[in-house]
């Protein structure tokens, strides 16, 4: 009976089929099925996120990527979401791990601040190039919560089809109850240097006297009301004057100060100054001319002179009176280049007496003193 079902050709049909069917499982499933598109990238994150406390606020600076992960450009910014939480006396040093950043610890999760959306960072001042700069008033916290009080920041960049960056670097910042700004601010300017000066700050912005020691900042900006970049001094100033000497003659320079106190590494920056306006000049005049001659002609006199060693050099101006004259007369209204001159009105057996002088090319026309001063009777 066994014998017989195993030579059954209907049950040999159906192990056949068995065996086909599991062979072209088996061989479908090693076959490579269509390409699948990649996975988008998201962009790259910011690196070089800054907070800097002045003037009771937090203004945080950063750079927009570029690039993606991937390394392809990226071009579909769609927006910025900036986060803050307080930083705790627990906390050591600045976290770096996301689930850290986003819930902090101990309950102290960082809070989404604002959205910034793309079309907002086309508009103003607000994006110059690819920088960006975003301003913290501290919303949402009373005054004591807000002054005296480390926060961090970081924040995330969107692109399109929800595709987000990995968390920028923290920055960390403290606003303090800042100083005044500087009072009696004032801007002298000389050849080529614009000196800076205004009075002491001993006040805080709520008339308190303040009880460390006090700094200034010095900033040269467009105009009045534009963001501040770095200042001028390497260093934040203990007296209360600049000299900048990285000016230009003719060219107008605007100027503002700022007060600065410290709190071990962190600071608290004033608002600025008022901005005062200067224009340095050329004051310096050339060296006089040398070796003034005189040699009467038939109607006229001749002059001549050695030129002056004026690097800037416009010209010179030729003066004459004659005997009895006590002031003498320009004969030149536009200076001349060369280093002769004849006079030709001059009336015969009449005492002239000469000299003359150098100008140079500032805008102030700077004039030489008088060269040798010589006499001559035309014939």
């Amino acid at each position: 009976m066994a014998k017989r079902a195993a030579c059954d050709p209907g049950l040999q049909l159906v192990v056949v089929l068995s065996v086909v069917l599991a062979l072209a499982i088996s061989l479908g499933c090693g076959r490579k099925g269509p390409p699948q598109a990649p996975k988008p990238h998201g962009p790259a994150p910011v690196m070089d996120l800054k907070a800097i406390a002045r003037g009771g606020v937090v203004t945080l600076h950063f750079t927009l990527p570029s690039k993606n992960i991937d390394g392809t450009p990226f071009r579909d910014l769609t927006r910025i979401d900036l986060y803050r939480r307080a930083k705790t006396e627990s906390q050591d040093g600045l976290d770096t791990s996301m689930l850290d950043r986003l819930f902090g610890r101990g309950g102290n999760r960082a809070k989404l601040l604002f959205t910034v959306k793309e079309s907002a960072l086309k508009e103003g001042r607000n994006r110059l190039g690819r920088k960006v700069r975003l301003v913290d008033h501290g919303t949402g916290l009373a005054p004591e919560k807000w002054f005296g009080h480390v926060f961090e920041y970081f924040v995330f960049i969107h692109g399109g089809r929800w595709r987000k960056s990995p968390p920028s670097n923290l920055a960390r910042a403290m606003p303090l109850l800042g100083p005044k700004s500087p009072d009696g601010v004032t801007a002298q300017s000389g050849d080529s240097v614009v000196k800076i000066a205004w009075q002491p700050q001993t006040k805080l912005v709520n008339g308190s006297a303040i009880k460390s020691d006090v700094f200034y900042n010095v900033y040269r900006v467009p105009d009045a009301g534009w963001p501040l970049k770095g200042p001028l001094n390497e260093k934040l100033l203990a007296t209360c004057s600049y000299l900048d000497h990285d000016v230009e003659n003719d060219n107008k320079y605007c100027y503002t100060v700022t007060t600065v106190i410290t709190h071990g590494e962190l600071f608290a920056e004033s608002a600025t100054s008022a901005t005062v306006w200067a224009t340095p000049v050329d004051r310096i005049a050339p060296p006089a001319p040398s070796g003034l001659e005189a040699v009467a002609g038939q109607g006229s006199v001749n002059l001549l002179w050695k030129e002056s060693k004026a690097t800037d050099l416009l010209g010179y101006r030729i003066y004459r009176k004659r005997a009895g004259e006590k002031t003498f007369m320009l004969l030149t209204p536009e200076p001349i280049l060369r280093t002769t001159f004849i006079d030709r009105t001059v009336f015969p057996k009449v005492k002239y007496t000469y000299c003359v002088t150098a100008v140079d090319n500032s805008s102030s026309r700077n004039e030489s003193g008088t060269s040798n001063v010589v006499t001559a009777i035309a014939r």
